[in-house]
């Protein structure tokens, strides 16, 4: 896993709001919003000093699904937090302080959270793709023989190995193409390239044999 170093996060906080401050608006034009800035909802926006989320925003909201980022999970399981938006480096939590904790106090333990949940976005990249390999890929190859794992993520760069009867398999590239790729990149867009480093020459037990393709 990559090292993540100790964040620097500016805080904006507002209590019961009827609007967002004009020079820190979120997403305009976007049904994002509806029903995120309302008369007394108070909002928090969290400024990382780093990159965590695609460019464009994503909105999760508590009691649908859970969303696959594990920090927006735990956003979520604060039980005044309603609603959070995030995009490149900024979160926009919304909620309802109760009597006994004022939104000022939720908000802090939000920071907590933040940081004590904090992975390196080639991480989260990871997480996914080592999930879609161990439920489509993996169970399909491991019938000939063969396992393919993440060997590192740079950037939006996926390296991948493949072993065992994969391993020199004249069919890999295939293997690699309508399989692999289309899996990975459905299920994790923000992937640009994938690319295999497996010394295929060293096969020793190829379910097909490269002249056999």
């Amino acid at each position: 896993m990559n090292e993540v170093s100790a964040p620097t996060i500016t805080v904006q906080v507002l209590e019961g709001v009827s609007k967002w401050p004009e020079r820190s608006q979120p997403p305009s034009g976007s049904s994002l919003t509806e029903g995120c800035w309302r008369v007394g909802l108070s909002t928090a926006r969290f400024t990382l000093d780093r990159r965590l989320f695609p460019s464009r925003w994503i909105a999760v909201s508590r009691g649908k699904d859970p969303p696959e980022q594990r920090l927006l999970r735990k956003l979520l399981e604060i039980e005044q937090v309603e609603t959070v938006l995030a995009a490149n480096d900024t979160l926009i939590v919304s909620g309802r302080a109760q009597v006994q904790a004022r939104w000022a106090e939720v908000a802090a333990r939000m920071e907590r959270v933040i940081r004590e949940n904090l992975v390196s976005r080639e991480d989260e990249i990871r997480e996914k793709i080592e999930l879609v390999l161990d439920r489509e890929i993996n169970p399909g190859v491991a019938m000939h023989g063969g396992h393919i794992r993440v060997l590192d993520v740079r950037g939006t760069t996926v390296f991948i190995e493949m072993g065992g009867g994969c391993q020199g398999c004249g069919m890999a590239s295939v293997t690699l193409k309508q399989g692999v790729e289309r899996s990975i990149r459905a299920a994790v867009p923000e992937v640009t390239e994938i690319l295999d480093t497996t010394d295929h020459a060293t096969g020793k037990n190829p379910f097909y044999k490269p002249q056999e393709k």
